[in-house]
């Protein structure tokens, strides 16, 4: 035994490298790419007995070879592994191409459709701003520990929904990660609205005051029902949640009416309400969620998913701002997605909020804490970016949006603070991706992009609070009023258009 594995061990030695070469190396990014990546998809096809006799035959050989003539059945029989293995890799590849190329083309029909759907009834509908109220919803009344602060949320709950509601003594923070459509259902007289949302909570999550602090993931479903007639309201009215008829701060009379309007609070009436709720995962955050996943980048090679009403949508931007210029959009995405990366790396996620707006960023800062809490740091070094292409251009009620699919590359790995060991991804390789970044600013807006350290609104050195808001003026400078602000990332695996 030992005289065959001086002979023939390093032929084993090096089908077991470049086995491991071919695995996948896990990585994170400020994309979320520790949330997707790695998956596959196999491909289909029948046939009759001959593939299946053909390897058989093939397997017989190679085992009477290396039996017989040891010295040049082992050495082809590694080359046949390596090869099979890089073949199955390149089926693989192209099978998972297809099918996510397939699974983009109907995610972005099924997000026109529940979109058109609800423009059909609203005009005004904008799927910005109705994320954005679902996320300050979800965030207020899971935060609502007082009596008063459980009224503010009252008017957007209905009856039903906000007994069952389940209230925590005392949460000290809510990361909501991510907010999608998922379904749209016309009643009648009302309009049902399904949104998945994902969320850490932080602080007393039970209902038991004498529960302990922790951390929980959860995964919810969340259906909204609104009058059928209703236009939905601006972007600042929605910040405020206040009355739903009239948007002053939710004050009522002793008949339950509004102080300032005197209209009835009632849920669903005339703005959206929470009625039902779906949880579907309730745990603690797991370590190995920060660590695991990743693998080859999923849909890297196909051709860029573009609107077909790209080009139609482009005139139409540069008709409403003369001003407009592509090539100035891309260098501004350009330096957002390298400032991004650096504030990520360094762990300085103050940096990058005036890029962002208030749902991206929190769902960063999310992560970001919760690689703090488990004492690992998401390292990105050497990013580079080799292209960018524009893939769709949009305009509703108060926003426009730009999506663009950025191509680069960085060395993207996770260390262990403890030990100051690499836990994930590579220091020494970089890796090649790419992922759609939409970027939104408000409906009519032409302002021009001031200097990066000055405020958009007033030209103050530009320092920003947790709200988004310059500390010399108090503009929401990441509202999207002054110029174009982060809003979504998304994998190329996802992305549906």
């Amino acid at each position: 035994m030992r005289g065959f594995w001086e002979r023939y061990g390093r032929w084993l030695i090096l089908v077991a490298v470049l086995l491991v070469l071919c695995a996948p190396v896990a990585e994170a990014r400020v994309g979320g790419g520790q949330s997707f990546g790695g998956g596959s998809s196999s491909g289909g096809g029948s046939g009759g007995g001959g593939d299946g006799e053909g390897l058989g035959l093939l397997i017989y050989f190679l085992i009477r070879l290396c039996i017989n003539h040891p010295a040049i059945g082992l050495p082809l029989t590694a080359v046949v592994i390596v090869v099979g293995v890089l073949a199955a890799k390149a089926k693989n590849r192209e099978a998972s191409r297809v099918a996510t190329q397939r699974q983009a083309q109907r995610a972005s029909g099924h997000n026109r459709s529940l979109v058109a759907k609800l423009r059909q009834e609203d005009p005004n509908f904008s799927r910005v701003v109705f994320l954005d109220f679902v996320h300050l919803l979800y965030t207020r009344a899971y935060r609502a520990s007082s009596a008063e602060a459980k009224e503010a949320v009252k008017p957007y709950i209905t009856p039903g929904a906000f007994r069952e509601f389940p209230f925590p003594k005392k949460i000290d923070d809510v990361v909501v990660g991510s907010v999608q459509l998922r379904r749209v259902t016309q009643m009648t007289g009302y309009t049902r609205v399904e949104v998945a949302v994902e969320a850490n909570l932080l602080g007393l999550v039970s209902t038991d005051p004498a529960g302990p602090k922790g951390q929980r993931y959860r995964k919810e479903v969340l259906s909204f029902r609104r009058r059928k007639g209703v236009l939905s309201k601006a972007p600042e009215v929605v910040r405020k949640m206040g009355c739903v008829s009239c948007g002053a701060p939710v004050e009522r009379d002793v008949q339950g009416n509004c102080v300032y309007c005197g209209q009835p609070m009632q849920p669903g009436s005339d703005d959206w309400a929470l009625e039902r709720r779906q949880q579907l995962v309730d745990r603690a955050p797991r370590r190995s969620e920060l660590t695991e996943g990743g693998g080859a980048e999923v849909g890297l090679e196909r051709a860029t998913l573009s609107d077909p009403r790209l080009p139609a949508e482009l005139r139409g931007l540069k008709g409403r701002d003369p001003s407009f210029s592509v090539q100035e959009f891309k260098s501004y995405a350009k330096t957002v997605f390298v400032e991004l990366q650096a504030a990520w790396s360094e762990r300085d996620w103050n940096r990058a909020r005036p890029y962002e707006s208030d749902r991206l960023f929190d769902s960063h800062r999310g992560f970001m804490e919760r690689y703090k809490t488990e004492q690992l740091v998401n390292k990105l070094d050497d990013v580079q970016v080799q292209n960018l292409e524009l893939a769709k251009v949009e305009a509703d009620a108060f926003y426009e949006s730009i999506t663009l699919r950025i191509f680069a590359s960085m060395k993207d790995y996770t260390v262990d603070e403890q030990n100051d060991k690499v836990v994930a991804g590579s220091a020494s390789r970089a890796r090649r991706f790419s992922e759609y970044w939409t970027f939104v600013r408000r409906a009519g807006s032409q302002h021009k992009k001031a200097e990066a350290s000055q405020c958009p609104s007033c030209g103050a050195e530009l320092k920003i609070n947790q709200a988004g808001n310059c500390e010399y003026c108090d503009a929401l400078v990441t509202s999207g009023e002054f110029y174009w602000v982060l809003a979504l990332i998304e994998q190329d695996e996802v992305y549906g258009g």
